[in-house]
């Protein structure tokens, strides 16, 4: 293993098992490090063996566990600020087993988003492929049929052709440019700029500025539950939560709230006036506060909000496929019935 060896940034999936794999080391009673040596031992992939290996020898190294990941290069810096903060204040084994949860919510929202993009593509690519099949295929058969009835096409079954022909072309037209943005999208989510500019388009976007928003507020809440119930105080938690909202208009108003909490507002009062809930979610932010089970509540907003984004994602693949079920049957409608039309004409005058 080299001494500077970088890894690649762990999967949402990854994260989840990872942190997963150390709170049960930590639960049982087991040496940090000989749950490390357990972990390569049992795992089955090189690279993930050379990972575990480079962690171990940093802790052997007498360094500390958020200093041995941020080396790898391999974990994201809100995990690494939370295992510091959690082995700073002694709650580490809480922290762990908060991530393990977080970065499943994200895995599955990853999935979802995945599956939503995935069924309309496969759409797209089936009537790509039946559009394309009409045009090199079918056509060109109508195309001899009329030659073989009429000594030469007439200009009727010409521009039928003509028309099919264009219509075709115009439908591939279209939904090539629409997988090539498809696929210059899934590019781009691979490197931070890329990243932060689908985040601005989608945050103006017409339909998917809602869904982001409940992203954000869903991802803010998981983490703010995490942290109050690791032991952080409401400024702590606001002041490292934000950054894990990414649309612009929910981590400005998360700023606002902060900014609030600075001002010594209470943090009821500072989360209302900042219109980062609705008034009801609002209340029940203001209750917990007084009753001491803030971070309950923080845990059921998230698991509402992440409710919402999943049933959002749901009515827009249930609007789409039938929508593209639709553009398809009718495309392929308009094809045959522009040559059958000619062809029907042709067989009532021979007959």
């Amino acid at each position: 293993m080299k001494k500077n060896e970088i890894f690649k940034p762990l999967s949402k999936e990854e994260l989840a098992y990872f942190c997963t794999q150390l709170t049960l080391i930590m639960k049982s009673g087991i040496n940090l490090n000989d749950g490390l040596v357990m972990m390569m031992d049992d795992t089955k992939d090189p690279l993930s063996a050379s990972l575990i290996s480079k962690i171990s020898a940093s802790i052997n190294d007498q360094k500390q566990l958020y200093v041995s990941l941020k080396e790898t290069h391999a974990f994201p810096d809100y995990l690494i600020s939370m295992i510091k903060i959690g082995e700073a204040s002694g709650h580490l084994e809480s922290v762990l087993e908060g991530l393990s949860s977080h970065y499943m919510q994200e895995a599955n929202l990853r999935t979802s988003i995945k599956n939503a993009i995935m069924h309309p593509m496969l759409l797209l690519l089936l009537m790509a492929a039946v559009v394309s099949v009409l045009l090199i295929k079918i056509l060109p058969i109508f195309k001899d049929v009329f030659v073989q009835i009429s000594s030469q096409l007439s200009n009727a079954s010409s521009t039928a052709i003509q028309f099919a022909t264009q219509a075709g072309v115009i439908v591939l037209i279209i939904i090539g440019v629409i997988l090539l943005l498809i696929l210059a999208m899934f590019v781009m989510s691979f490197s931070t700029k890329g990243k932060s500019i689908l985040i601005k388009i989608f945050s103006k976007a017409f339909y998917f500025r809602g869904l982001t928003e409940k992203i954000s507020v869903a991802r803010f809440s998981s983490a703010m539950s995490l942290m109050l119930s690791s032991g952080f105080d409401n400024n702590e938690a606001l002041a490292l939560g934000k950054n894990v909202a990414t649309n612009p208009r929910i981590k400005a108003k998360i700023i606002a709230c902060e900014e609030k909490l600075n001002n010594n507002e209470s943090f009821a009062k500072a989360i209302t006036e900042s219109n980062l809930f609705p008034p009801i979610y609002s209340q029940m932010i203001r209750i917990s506060y007084k009753s001491g089970m803030l971070d309950d509540v923080w845990k059921q907003i998230a698991d509402k909000y992440d409710n919402e984004v999943n049933d959002s994602l749901d009515n827009l693949v249930s609007f789409i496929e039938p929508l593209l079920v639709g553009v398809l049957t009718v495309v392929i409608g308009v094809i045959l019935i522009s040559v059958l039309l000619p062809l029907m004409g042709i067989m009532s005058s021979i007959g």
